[in-house]
């Protein structure tokens, strides 16, 4: 073999350690392993067990976690080294979707420690990110420098979900380096900000973020939103605002018809402007919302009447919360009463408001009447078991009213007296002639198999007895023998035919055939062939069986 051939010669693969190598190279492989082992328990001395195990399971990248949570125990004992070594472990990591540090201590030299390690790139598979502090214990401490240490990380991943709830030190400038390395994002959905001191949303003017469904700016001292307007969230379903004392005006609401939550609790200084807003909101056309909650926000009667004109034509909206609204009085009660079965006509039984299923709203005093005391919220929830039972077929709803309130004296002598539509003459059989004035009488019949499919029997017969003097000529078929009868005798008088004689009813069947062949197909009544069939079988039988007739045969 000459000198070329050995230069083209392929080089000796080398084993390494993992592949059972020399053992000088299982050596150095044993010493670097031993020798991160006593790095990992050195920066993660104090840490327990469990903990710890975690942990090195992030290092290890093992695909079976998934999410993980530290514990606030644990995090007590990490260093500005240790937090280091955490955030380089969860960027190299590909597997890890949740992560939680939910009071850990995290100021913002530790903040800064492990966002400066995670960097911009890395956990490409992590999605939900809680750095709250819901509690007391181990509190969250980081401010605008902590935030921005996060920076190069947001801009460059793809997490979903962001909590910051509870971190005092959250500011308006945290905000305004929130925003700007999410502007234009894709991937965030999620924002939540409770209990933060944002004071002032005019950083966040004019951003942009296409995605972004859901943000909760409870507790924010928050005192104008009026920057709203201005702000691209195309796709935004739920906005929680509550328990922001300052805030008195959400006219930037209007635009918002795609919202699904709007939470405005606890804001005592909307007052009616506010809640004209809203039922403007309610009454568009595109309107989406399904959850209004406005719990201890001062409303009286004057704001529920107009809530619940807003609510008229709304067929979206299911849930309303209203308690710790004490101003709410007999008028307010009256009025959601009116909302979801007025009672005034079945006409506007029929199109009152089926869709909501819920009403928070605190235990009234009864109301009395002259003849008996109601319960207000007893007849509301009868019209919301009613709308939760059809949910699916609003119509349904509509006409399990009628029965059960229209059509039951006593059911609509307490829905009445409630809307102030009760009157002492309408007690007792009036109330049936009433009714049966109110319905047109082609549609009696409908109304009757309504009342019929209910127990209460007796109303059936007193409906039945008062209506059927106005039940239509159109189900009566010897009724409509003789108007047609007379039409062709008074025509046959004027053209001078005396000599045509006719029966009055049923005396010639020619005549009635004739009359009946100029009704509608769908009056004229049905005879079956096996009339025909039997006088044929009576005439055969009478002939066969004749003596008389037997015995002429037979000569």
């Amino acid at each position: 073999m000459g000198r070329h051939d050995a230069a083209r010669r392929p080089p000796k693969f080398k084993r390494s350690a993992r592949d059972g190598g020399s053992k000088s190279n299982r050596d150095r492989w044993s010493t670097r392993r031993d020798r991160d082992d006593d790095d990992f328990r050195c920066c993660f001395h104090g840490v327990s067990d469990r903990g710890a195990e975690l942990i090195r399971r992030i290092r290890d990248n093992d695909p079976n976690l998934t999410a993980f949570r530290l514990r606030s125990a644990d995090a007590r004992h990490l260093s500005a080294s240790a937090w280091e070594a955490f955030g380089r472990f969860v960027r190299d990591n590909d597997q890890l979707r949740k992560l939680s540090l939910q009071s850990c201590g995290l100021n913002d030299s530790k903040a800064s420690a492990f966002f400066g390690r995670l960097g911009p790139g890395g956990a490409s598979a992590l999605r939900k990110l809680d750095l709250g502090a819901p509690n007391d214990s181990g509190l969250n401490d980081f401010g605008a420098a902590g935030v921005r240490s996060m920076v190069p990380f947001l801009r460059n991943s793809n997490v979903e979900v962001l909590k910051f709830s509870g971190v005092e030190r959250f500011c308006s400038e945290s905000l305004r380096l929130l925003v700007t390395a999410l502007e234009g994002s894709q991937s965030i959905r999620g924002l939540y900000l409770v209990g933060c001191s944002v004071e002032d949303l005019g950083v966040i003017d004019g951003c942009s973020l296409p995605y972004l469904r859901h943000i909760d700016f409870a507790g924010c001292f928050i005192q104008d939103i009026e920057v709203l307007k201005r702000c691209k969230f195309p796709r935004l379903e739920g906005l929680l605002l509550n328990n922001n004392d300052g805030l008195s005006s959400i006219a930037a609401l209007g635009n918002y018809t795609q919202l699904k939550l709007l939470d405005l609790s606890g804001n005592d200084n909307i007052g009616k402007a506010g809640f004209n807003v809203i039922a403007e909101l309610l009454q568009r056309e595109n309107c989406a919302m399904n959850v209004l909650n406005v719990p201890c926000t001062g409303i009286g009667d004057a704001e529920v009447e107009i809530l619940t004109r807003g609510l008229e034509h709304n067929r979206t909206l299911t849930t309303i919360k209203l308690e710790g609204n004490e101003e709410i009085g007999e008028r307010g009660v009256v009025a959601f009463s009116r909302l979801l079965n007025d009672i005034s006509t079945i006409e506007r039984t029929a199109n009152s408001n089926h869709i909501l299923v819920e009403i928070g709203l605190d235990e009234s005093p009864a109301s009395s009447g002259d003849y008996m005391d109601i319960s207000a919220n007893g007849c509301i929830s009868q019209a919301l078991r009613t709308n939760a039972r059809h949910r699916l077929d609003p119509g349904a709803a509509g006409r399990t009213k009628l029965v059960e309130t229209q059509l039951d004296s006593a059911c609509r002598m307490r829905h009445s007296i409630l809307q102030g539509a009760w009157q002492k003459s309408c007690w007792g059989s009036d109330i049936i002639y009433l009714l049966a004035n109110a319905v047109d009488s082609c549609y009696l019949p409908n109304v009757l198999a309504l009342l019929g499919s209910t127990n209460d029997v007796n109303m059936f017969y007193r409906l039945l007895v008062e209506t059927s003097s106005a039940l239509p000529s159109l189900i009566i078929y010897e009724g409509l023998k003789k108007a047609e009868l007379k039409n062709v005798t008074r025509t046959a008088k004027v053209l001078g035919m005396e000599s045509l004689q006719l029966s009055t009813f049923g005396a010639d069947v020619e005549s009635d055939n004739s009359c009946l062949e100029r009704l509608s197909p769908k009056v004229r009544p049905y005879q079956p062939k096996r009339f025909l069939w039997q006088e044929k079988e009576n005439a055969y039988r009478a002939k066969r069986f004749c003596p008389m007739k037997r015995g002429m045969g037979a000569n």
